[in-house]
């Protein structure tokens, strides 16, 4: 099993980036046919989150080289920026839900 799991590490390892910034890219070219309803809205504004909050993971831990000290502090920043905005990410999702708003849905665009 470790053999498998380094094989397909050393495989698919390069092109993560590559893999992710698709799966974004077809997430927002997927999301006009999902259409409007408060479920589907929401369900698709936690996946986009889980999949920015992967991404934000996989650029972290290539930024882990250099002194200890500083990208210790580094990395708690970024931590912190990537939760407050999945934070209010979330809060804008469950919102869409309960509150059906031109301004609102403009406010989740940007």
């Amino acid at each position: 099993m470790e053999q498998l799991s380094a094989a397909i590490h050393r495989q698919f390892g390069p092109h993560r980036h590559s893999s992710l910034l698709a799966a974004i890219i077809a997430a927002f070219a997927v999301r006009p046919l999902i259409g409007d309803t408060g479920s589907s809205s929401a369900i698709f504004g936690v996946a986009l989150v889980v999949l920015l909050l992967v991404a934000l993971y996989n650029i972290n831990v290539d930024a882990m080289i250099g002194e200890r000290g500083r990208l210790v502090a580094q990395n708690r920043r970024c931590r912190i920026l990537g939760w407050t905005l999945a934070t209010a990410a979330a809060v804008e999702r469950l919102l869409v839900i309960f509150v059906h708003s031109r301004m609102l849905n403009l406010a989740g665009s940007i």
